[in-house]
């Protein structure tokens, strides 16, 4: 792609002539001009739609549509496309970009078009906390320190726990269930959009 490109004319054949007639009655004279330009072909990046559990980043595992590529050039670096936002929503905006061409010329022969799509949905990730069995001995001691599990066994990047379980409040012997109590999970709102999404 560029301006001022010389443009060469060459290989004119006259025809019904003999080679002799050709040779004695033309002379070709063959005239360059400057004024030749290539503009940049338009390569268009189009996000295409996706669903996924929240993990806590913006990552998508679809891949963007190319269209295509004047050979022999090729992709060197091939496009992605990232969610406008990590939290659980729909309607997200999926934006492509990355694309890197292999042209011979710097990646300068084309002109890189984005297209977002506005059908990325993040649905909740399901956490399942289970408490510990713990005991204690009458007459009444402290309560031990209430424990639990959960699956999937890690978090996303920076969600945590917080609060603690509790049990009910008697003292009597037998079984008491461990609650929730004031135990909850706080996603990380660093990742979150800071856009009207």
């Amino acid at each position: 792609a560029g301006t001022y490109k010389t443009l060469t004319p060459s290989d004119l054949i006259i025809k019904n002539a003999s080679v002799v007639d050709v040779a004695v009655n033309y002379a070709i004279n063959y005239v360059p001009v400057t004024t030749g330009a290539i503009t940049k072909k338009t390569v268009t990046v189009t996000a295409q739609a996706d669903t996924k559990v929240y993990d806590g980043t913006v990552s998508s595992a679809v891949a963007p549509v190319v269209t295509r590529i004047i050979d022999p050039d090729a992709v060197s670096t091939a496009p992605f496309q990232t969610f406008g936002g990590a939290h659980v929503k729909t309607g997200k905006t999926l934006t492509p970009s990355g694309l890197i061409i292999n042209d011979g010329n710097g990646g300068k022969n084309y002109t890189i078009s984005y297209v977002t799509n506005t059908k990325g949905v993040v649905t909740p990730l399901a956490i399942t906390v289970t408490a510990d069995a713990k005991t204690k001995e009458c007459p009444v001691t402290q309560d031990p320190a209430l424990t639990y599990t959960f699956t999937p066994a890690t978090l996303p990047a920076g969600d945590a726990f917080t609060g603690a379980l509790t049990r009910d409040v008697s003292e009597e012997i037998g079984p008491h269930a461990i609650t929730q109590g004031s135990l909850a999970l706080n996603a990380d709102f660093r990742s979150e959009e800071h856009t009207s999404e």
